[in-house]
């Protein structure tokens, strides 16, 4: 199953925006299923401004250019 990459819940220090970005890993058999959740990336949002950190090798901004997509 291919992983999924989306924001996860923003976290607010101060005057400071936090928003993880994360890859979920879903792994199902007859028997068992599994969630995993892997940080690949950071939005850091202060004073009107925002930076991208990548967690993760191959995770770029057009990354965030498609969770972003409205499909207009």
């Amino acid at each position: 199953m291919k992983p999924a990459i989306r924001f996860s819940d923003p976290v607010d220090c101060g005057e400071r925006t936090i928003v993880p970005i994360i890859r979920d890993i879903t792994r199902v058999s007859d028997q068992w299923g599994m969630v995993a959740r892997d940080p690949v990336g950071l939005v850091i949002m202060e004073n009107k401004e925002a930076w991208f950190i990548s967690l993760a090798e191959g995770i770029t901004q057009s990354v965030i250019d498609e969770l972003l997509d409205t499909g207009e």
